[in-house]
């Protein structure tokens, strides 16, 4: 009687089963699964970079090599792109760079490290560059525009006329991040906010001790805390204003540092104007020197 029962169970098992087979592929990947895209087109760059002539007077092209095929090997993972870095001593590099911008061959210039106000110019009066602010008002790009200090951008525009409107348009993407010393204003969150009930919104609007009398008479009154305890002024770089934060600190701008274009051309990435595609995929590029840590060592 056992054996019959468990004859009766395997075939009932298996019918079950053979039903659920039918209605879905054994193996099938479920339609809600992240897919992996094949069919990014394939792209191949040329990426235009400075290297000290001390490097290749020392002998250092076979570092150099190693670190150009980890570059091509990466952004070819990631993004199906072919990125050839083409390292110019400082003696050569604007020359050859400025032919590469107008060549039309497989020397072509896609993204140029732009290492001086002259250089860059130069760049912009070959008309030959692509304007970059259409890129940054992406969701895709736009992370740049809290990541580097906004300064650096204004100081990178150039004054035009587009479409009959004057217009501060923005070719290459500051990659030297040091513009001078910020002001803050910090104010402790925790006696400020908690204890004394102040509003945040109009904590973070304080940029000098008169806006925040109203905060010092209470701190004053209560005892408790000194004005120093709850309220200070520093200088620091743009960083710091996220350690300020991390740190339990309303970190208010009083004053920006003020950046020139010899300031940020001395280091910021441009790109070649040669097609949509190939400059979205630069643009991806400049993202990831900027945000990605690995690649960022890669190059340096």
């Amino acid at each position: 009687m056992k054996k019959l029962l468990c004859i009766i169970l395997c075939l009932v098992l298996s019918c079950l089963f053979l039903a659920s087979c039918g209605e879905e592929e054994i193996g099938k990947v479920p339609d809600d699964y992240p897919q992996i895209d094949n069919t990014v087109q394939e792209v191949s760059l040329n990426l235009y970079i400075i290297v000290e002539d001390e490097t290749v007077a020392n002998g250092r092209t076979k570092a150099i090599n190693t670190v150009k095929n980890a570059i091509k090997q990466y952004t070819t993972s990631k993004y199906n792109t072919n990125l050839n870095v083409v390292y110019l001593t400082e003696s050569e590099y604007e020359s050859k760079v400025l032919a590469a911008v107008s060549a039309t061959d497989s020397t072509a210039a896609n993204i140029v490290l732009v290492n001086s106000n002259s250089l860059m110019q130069k760049l912009y009066a070959s008309k030959k560059l692509c304007a970059l602010d259409s890129y940054l008002d992406t969701k895709a790009f736009g992370r740049l525009n809290t990541t580097i200090p906004a300064p650096l951008f204004e100081a990178s525009r150039f004054s035009e006329m587009v479409n009959g409107t004057p217009a501060e348009v923005l070719y290459s993407i500051p990659n030297n991040y040091v513009v001078g010393a910020y002001e803050y204003m910090l104010i402790n969150k925790a006696i400020a906010r908690d204890y004394f009930n102040f509003n945040e919104t109009t904590l973070k609007s304080y940029k000098t001790m008169d806006d925040a009398a109203a905060l010092i008479a209470a701190i004053e009154a209560d005892g408790k805390y000194s004005v120093n305890d709850c309220i200070s002024t520093v200088s620091g770089s743009y960083e710091d204003r996220f350690v300020y934060g991390d740190a339990g600190y309303y970190c208010n701008v009083v004053s920006n540092p003020i950046a020139d274009k010899n300031a940020v051309f001395a280091s910021s990435f441009a790109i070649v104007d040669q097609g949509s595609v190939a400059n979205e995929r630069a643009m991806q590029i400049i993202y990831d020197i900027n945000l990605n840590i690995e690649f960022r060592n890669l190059l340096q």
